[in-house]
């Protein structure tokens, strides 16, 4: 019976054997830090994202609370015109602004005006995080913030992680908000990952191969 010993390995085996050992503690760098830091850096993106594009509102209720302090239209106006704006401006792929006050009632939100007008202290998402409770809260600590939450998505049966921004305009006892889906992070992540695995099982098959016609 043939029995294997490192000596009688030609030169090219023993290359793709250490290849095969290198690789081992980059897979395990690859998974423990790169992929969750390219992970991190893209949540990152869509909070700057969601953030400045909360700013853009804020602006416009800035703007129009401007006005009514300098008596060019009535407070009930301004605040009429602001909803109007709001609601009509997009980001994005379709993404919206919604305001609710710091009860938190909603005020407007502009695909789903059934809530209107309603209370949001008891709406929760499927992991039981009451959304909105903790919006009020972050904007009355700290005047802004993010939370992170499940809410339906167009298209699809179940709800998806988003991350939202909002921000406390004080004087209106207004919260303005904007969220973006994270899920196609988590799906770009599974691609890398089903890659990685792929690429690295095909080298590790060759590499197999050769080994045993090569011993």
């Amino acid at each position: 019976m043939y029995k294997l010993n490192i000596k009688n390995w030609n030169i090219l085996t023993k290359i793709l054997a250490l290849s095969l050992i290198a690789i081992i503690p980059f897979t395990f760098f690859l998974f423990l830090e790169i992929l969750p830091s390219f992970k991190e850096n893209m949540l990152d993106d869509k909070r700057d994202n969601i953030k400045q594009a909360v700013e853009v509102a804020y602006g416009i209720i800035s703007n129009l609370e401007k006005d009514y302090r300098d008596n060019k239209i009535t407070f009930q106006d301004a605040q009429k015109e602001a909803i109007h704006q709001i609601q009509e401006i997009r980001f994005g792929e379709d993404n919206y602004f919604w305001i609710n006050d710091d009860y938190p009632n909603m005020i407007m939100h502009p695909f789903k005006p059934e809530l209107n007008g309603k209370s949001l202290r008891d709406l929760k998402d499927p992991n039981g995080v009451f959304l909105f409770n903790e919006m009020a809260k972050i904007c009355k600590l700290n005047g802004d913030g993010y939370v992170d939450y499940y809410w339906p998505k167009p298209g699809y049966e179940k709800p998806v992680p988003k991350i939202s921004y909002v921000k406390y305009f004080k004087d209106w006892n207004w919260i303005i908000g904007a969220g973006l889906y994270i899920d196609d992070v988590d799906e770009k992540i599974a691609d890398i990952t089903s890659r990685v695995f792929l690429i690295f099982g095909i080298l590790a098959f060759i590499s197999s191969v050769i080994v045993i016609i090569s011993s």
